[in-house]
């Protein structure tokens, strides 16, 4: 942002500084922001105790994306005009370029202590909160900025975000189609309004949304990925395969059109489509191999079983999961599970008291970690998606994350761990029996196994890999593998299924001797 004072020169000195400063705006403004620096240093050193050349040159500093020299220079123009609103924004902004949060956030403020209207210190305020999860603040400093500017279509789209992941859809909606209305030729709007009505399941909405962004940018794979998402929620399986057939065939290789690729094959198989399934992957295939596809062509039986998921896949499964979900997703998804796992935990362990070496071995974006937190003097997380780990760096609850397979983490824990949890793994896994050796490996004697998975029926085979790409394993199946590693089974808890066609998911308690 900038600001202007009038300024008359006094002496010739001062004369020389202004015409610096003209030839130094004008550079800037015509892009020559390394001339602008020259320039505009050369002004600052005739008149050091200006503070418009102050802010003038950080704006300078700040295109040649100088941040440190720009938070020096309007640092300098704070000191030399405390009051100004505009220089302390500016400050606040390059600090949140390096990364300062916490800096950043005080100099918002003290603007705002200065000029209560400034929408875009309360806009930024709002991305500092929404970058670091606390959605809840981040959506008043939305609201704010949008008192201040009503017209604030960037601050209305942010703040439709926001209520997404705070679960809100159709608030999130109200903000999103408007913010689209306003802006009907920029191609975010619509994407951003077609993922949440998708979400709320108004997929011929969504499809009218991604109708447009194809419009606005043929040559992407994400209008045809949210186009293949609605059709694919209104039931209309072989225009799915067809518009998800688009994306793939895109010079841009994204993952979202890959595991929606997936999803697709994967209904048309259950749905008794095989031919379909098979016509769509053969497609895939000729495109090009990946790990997805792989995992893909083994959940449909076109490639042999592999004992365990790829990590490649996975990795690329889960940043994707982790980018998409929501806040209240995640603790849908824990809700089931939080209260026998409490219950069991309390049971085989006694109270908590801060004394365990916790290993979460598949901790996801940390919904568990409150629950796990006041047993541990020191709590490990341990996930393959770099995304994942981010999200649950950010609950601070974890004494160290660690982004990578489990297995290496496991075996640098020899005899050293009192409790581990994995909620996911082992439906990754076809042969259980290096996980239950490794698991056994890492926990010390007397140490506790709390192990969640999906189930096989009894009468299944005792592992299937299922269309979905995940690994089904027969209850005496596990117990048989924990048991053969040296693990004596305390406990195991059935808790009923989501609902639907949902598997029937096991709680298995288990301790090392």
């Amino acid at each position: 942002m900038t600001d202007t004072t009038d300024s008359t020169p006094a002496t010739p000195e001062e004369a020389a500084a202004l015409t610096l400063q003209a030839e130094g705006l004008a550079a800037l403004e015509s892009g020559d922001g390394a001339h602008a620096v020259t320039l505009l240093t050369q002004a600052v050193g005739l008149r050091p105790d200006d503070a418009v050349l102050r802010a003038d040159l950080g704006m300078a500093l700040e295109q040649r994306q100088d941040n440190e020299g720009a938070k020096a220079a309007y640092a300098m123009a704070v000191a030399l005009d405390p009051e100004n609103p505009i220089y302390r924004f500016n400050l606040g902004a390059a600090c949140q370029r390096l990364g300062h949060g916490h800096e950043a956030a005080t100099h918002y403020l003290d603007a705002l202590e200065r000029e209560p209207m400034l929408a875009e210190a309360y806009f930024n305020l709002a991305t500092l909160f929404q970058d670091v999860g606390h959605l809840d603040i981040a959506e008043q400093h939305y609201r704010n900025a949008l008192k201040a500017r009503p017209a604030y279509l960037e601050a209305a789209a942010n703040l439709g975000l926001v209520l997404r992941r705070l679960g809100r859809l159709d608030e999130a909606l109200d903000y999103l189609g408007a913010s689209a209305q306003a802006q009907p030729d920029l191609a975010q709007a619509h994407s951003n309004l077609g993922l949440v009505l998708n979400e709320a399941g108004r997929h011929q909405e969504a499809l009218a949304a991604f109708d447009r962004l194809a419009l606005l940018r043929p040559f992407e794979a994400a209008p045809h990925v949210g186009r293949a998402v609605a059709l694919r929620g209104l039931g209309h399986l072989a225009e799915a395969a067809a518009a998800i057939l688009q994306a793939l065939d895109r010079p841009e290789k994204t993952v979202s059109a890959e595991l929606e690729a997936a999803q697709i094959a994967a209904l048309l198989q259950v749905g008794g489509n095989g031919t379909a399934a098979q016509a769509l992957v053969a497609k895939w295939r000729a495109i090009g191999s990946t790990p997805i596809l792989r995992h893909t062509e083994a959940a449909l039986g076109l490639a042999p079983t592999p004992p365990r998921a790829d990590p490649a896949y996975l990795e690329q499964l889960y940043d994707a999961q982790a980018a998409m979900l929501t806040e209240q997703a995640a603790a849908s998804v824990a809700a089931p599970l939080i209260p026998p796992l409490t219950s069991a935990l309390a049971r085989h362990l006694g109270p908590a008291a801060g004394t365990l070496e916790v290993l979460e071995i598949d901790c996801g974006v940390g919904t568990l970690a409150a629950l796990l937190k006041p047993y541990a003097a020191d709590l490990v997380g341990v996930h393959p998606s770099s995304a994942a780990i981010q999200a649950a760096a950010r609950g601070g609850l974890y004494d160290q994350l660690v982004h990578g397979d489990y297995a290496m983490p496991l075996e640098r824990s020899a005899d050293g761990v009192n409790l581990i949890l994995s909620t996911d793994i082992a439906n990754q896994v076809g042969d259980l029996a290096p996980l239950a050796a490794g698991i056994a490996g890492a926990l010390a004697p007397g140490g506790t196994l709390a192990l969640s998975l999906d189930a096989a029926e009894p009468w299944s085979p005792a592992v299937t890999l299922k269309e979905n790409g995940r690994y089904l394993h027969r209850r005496d199946h596990v117990e048989s593998a924990l048991r053969q590693a040296g693990l004596t089974v305390l406990e195991v808890v059935s808790i009923p299924p989501a609902g639907g066609t949902a598997p029937e998911r096991l709680l298995v308690i288990a301790r090392k001797g």
